[in-house]
């Protein structure tokens, strides 16, 4: 209806995406273990893939899809004995709000639902389903409210939410949603009536989560095929999975053009057609002139790429901000958190089927690992290990243990300047090679 048009163009941009995959989670649209591509949902609502994961982060708290790592987000599938725990609870705990109702209710406390009510019943007039689903959420919400426990209305529509897409799979007919609507003029009157005998009851069976119209579990959803469900994807919702270089696609409006341009530009840096159709392992690579940490990275990048391409995959090195700590001000640690976005970004918006980490130090390791995980992507450490040492006059010299011992020796007066600068000039090992 044009009222729920214009609900959801007043919604945020997160939240509208979330309404409408709702919506094609309960209509059936979207069916139970489909992989939901982060790519494609930015391209259908011209979003950023930030603006998406948010959206998605709405309807996993709403328990209507789920994350599995390295996998991402699927539409949520009910077991049978999940259907029957989660109507057996609805059932206790609605029982147990409608027995807190008062009543009869105040008139302004009944035109709330009766308006709710004649929305609900012009929907099902109108055939639109859309709407129906929309007031029969806003009549339960407003419904239960008046049973004074917050936390109670919360979790009753929060468990509602969940039922939808079981129960909504069934309203195929007009004759249901008929019956939906019956039920719900039933539900408005009640309240004001004062409370009969049993009225906890009367209002369960009133219009009782479980239904038999409503809370017939769709066989897409439970019952018989739904282990089948759990183990592998529906074959008429299966997609074949991006890999290489044709991930996450740069958005032009034409994902074939986007294809055609991404592999042309790569074809242009010498990669054969058939590099372009192996897995792509990025390889994060930390060197900075301005880091003494990692002069022997660009040596490990090297070497990372000849077991990748061994492997049977396609290495593509890129950088990210490199933390060298006798460098930066006021101190590298400062910039970790930054490093963790930079690497997360880098890893999330470029395409690539896995990720090595080549770095070093106490500040780069848990930034890089942080944003791989942040990122979700298959990931390996490869840390460029201890510094070498210096020798001096026949001592080994470490890098920060003994330049912390000797600055301390020539601050007590124990070594002279010219000494300490002597040490300065040896405790480092020579410089890497050139890269």
């Amino acid at each position: 209806m044009a009222d729920a048009a214009r609900d959801d163009a007043a919604l945020p941009l997160p939240a509208a995406i979330a309404a409408a995959l709702e919506e094609d989670i309960v209509f059936g649209r979207l069916h139970p273990r489909e992989r939901l591509i982060e790519e494609e949902l930015a391209e259908r609502f011209r979003a950023t893939r930030h603006t998406v994961r948010r959206a998605l982060a709405e309807l996993e708290r709403m328990r209507l899809i789920e994350r599995i790592p390295h996998r991402g987000a699927l539409v949520k599938a009910y077991s049978p004995e999940e259907v029957r725990q989660l109507y057996a609870l609805r059932e206790m705990l609605e029982t147990q709000a409608a027995a807190l109702i008062p009543l009869p209710l105040a008139g302004d406390a009944l035109a709330p639902l009766h308006a709710l009510q004649q929305q609900h019943a012009a929907a099902v007039a109108e055939g639109d389903t859309r709407a129906v689903f929309r007031a029969d959420l806003a009549f339960h919400r407003a419904l239960y409210a008046h049973c004074g426990n917050l936390f109670l209305a919360e979790t009753i529509e929060e468990l509602g939410q969940r039922a939808q897409v079981i129960r909504y799979a069934n309203l195929r007919s007009q004759g249901e949603h008929g019956m939906g609507a019956r039920r719900a003029r039933r539900h408005a009157r009640r309240p004001a009536r004062r409370r009969p005998r049993g009225a906890a009851g009367a209002l369960r069976r009133a219009f009782p989560p479980g239904a038999r119209s409503l809370s017939r579990p769709a066989p897409h959803a439970a019952g018989l095929n739904t282990e089948d469900l759990r183990r592998k994807p529906l074959p008429m919702t299966e997609k074949p999975e991006p890999v290489g270089l044709t991930r996450g696609l740069t958005n032009y409006g034409d994902m074939d053009f986007a294809r055609y341009l991404r592999l042309s530009m790569a074809r242009s840096m010498g990669l054969s057609s058939s590099l372009l159709k192996k897995p792509v392992v990025g390889i994060a690579a930390t060197y900075s002139e301005f880091n003494n940490c990692h002069r022997g990275v660009p040596e490990l990048v090297e070497a990372v790429k000849r077991g990748v391409l061994a492997a049977g995959g396609l290495p593509r090195e890129f950088p990210t901000i490199s933390l060298g700590e006798p460098f930066l001000n006021p101190t590298a640690l400062v910039f970790r958190n930054l490093m963790a976005m930079d690497t997360e970004e880098m890893v999330s918006g470029q395409p690539m089927d896995a990720v090595v980490l080549v770095g070093g130090c106490d500040k780069t390791v848990p930034a890089q690992l942080m944003g791989a995980i942040s990122a979700d992507v298959p990931a390996i450490q490869v840390v460029t290990g201890p510094m070498s040492t210096g020798r001096w006059r026949g001592e080994r010299l470490g890098a920060c243990t003994d330049c912390r011992r000797f600055w301390a020796k020539f601050r007590a007066g124990e070594i002279d300047q010219e000494t300490v600068e002597e040490i300065e000039g040896n405790r480092p090992p020579p410089p890497a090679p050139a890269r």
